[in-house]
């Protein structure tokens, strides 16, 4: 199980919609909501570059955010 949606939440993002913005406009990455909802509750194989990108934002290693 990832901890997206929970790392989401911590930096104060309550919906998913309101958190895939934030991703499209300030860290430069295209990804739709409905991505971000399937990542989100497993339900998908994430991509690399999008795992990164969250990653650094969120300050955690990959593999952290991942479940691992």
């Amino acid at each position: 199980m990832n901890r997206i949606a929970e790392l989401r939440k911590e930096k104060g993002f309550t919906s998913i919609r309101e958190f895939t913005h934030f991703i499209n406009d300030n860290l430069h990455y295209d990804v739709s909501v409905a991505t971000m909802v399937l990542l989100e509750k497993d339900k998908t194989d994430p991509q690399y570059n999008l795992v990164k990108t969250l990653a650094n934002y969120f300050g955690v290693s990959i593999e952290y955010m991942m479940g691992e």
